[in-house]
């Protein structure tokens, strides 16, 4: 599974997680229902996106 920031697809389930905005293929989103989102600062002061949880299947 992946993570991009791209614009949402017309199709695309839109959804706030953890106050941020994301669009999920309908086709993967049964394998993300319990995914985390959240914005974690490293040692060197840079921000990214933490991705945590959801299904233990390979469906991507």
């Amino acid at each position: 599974m992946g993570l991009a920031l791209d614009e949402p697809a017309q199709d695309d389930e839109r959804r706030e997680i953890n106050g941020i905005d994301v669009a999920i293929e309908k086709q993967v989103l049964p394998h993300v229902e319990n995914i985390t989102l959240d914005v974690q600062t490293n040692s060197d002061g840079q921000s990214g996106l933490v991705m945590d949880g959801g299904s233990d299947s390979d469906c991507c």
